[in-house]
């Protein structure tokens, strides 16, 4: 027996998931990103004193935008799913199928990077760690010079961190609605295959 409307009490409460697997992952690679980058200015540029916490939460506030934004587009295709859940005649083991489908579609294109809501991290990211750094270097001469140098060897970190922030991210996300469905299955309430990825 499948109880649609477990189902869409879990399809409601998408956003946790995406919380709890966005912060999961962001605790893997942000302090990673932070500490190659203090290591680059401490062997690079040792009179400008640059400490732990600031560049930290600049990698991490990078991701709120386009997390709201990634909620808002889950919403809709969650909205779309529900409404076809109260069609007449719908076949529900199909539907319920259909469903998980599109939503592990939606996670690929997180594991893969190509999200549009969060196309935009890299350059935000990367603009705010270099005016953060330019106001630490109070005018340093080297670090004027080396701008650029400085700002392509930043963007290759922040890339690299970015590409497996968002390979885990997306894998968690699939990871957690399998666990999610599974241990409803287990209660005979959701019938729907899914398999951890």
């Amino acid at each position: 027996m499948i109880d649609v409307e477990k189902f869409i009490q879990f399809l409601d409460n998408i956003n946790s998931i995406i919380d709890i697997s966005l912060n999961n992952s962001l605790e893997n690679n942000s302090e990673t990103l932070e500490t190659e980058i203090l290591d680059y200015m401490k062997n690079n540029y040792t009179s400008i004193i640059v400490s732990r916490g600031p560049i930290l939460e600049i990698i991490n506030d990078g991701y709120k935008i386009g997390t709201e934004r990634y909620k808002k587009q889950i919403e809709f295709k969650i909205a779309d799913t529900k409404y076809t859940l109260t069609e007449e005649n719908v076949d529900l083991d199909i539907a319920l199928k259909e469903s998980t489908d599109k939503l592990n579609k939606l996670f690929n294109t997180i594991s893969l990077g190509s999200n549009t809501s969060y196309l935009d991290y890299i350059k935000n990211t990367l603009g705010s760690i270099m005016k953060y750094l330019m106001e630490k270097s109070n005018g340093h001469i080297m670090f004027a010079k080396k701008s650029m140098e400085i700002r392509n060897d930043i963007e290759k970190m922040v890339s690299n961190s970015f590409k497996n922030t968002m390979n885990e991210y997306g894998e968690n996300l699939k990871n957690n609605m399998a666990d999610t469905i599974n241990k409803e299955k287990q209660n005979n309430l959701i019938n729907v295959n899914v398999e951890n990825h």
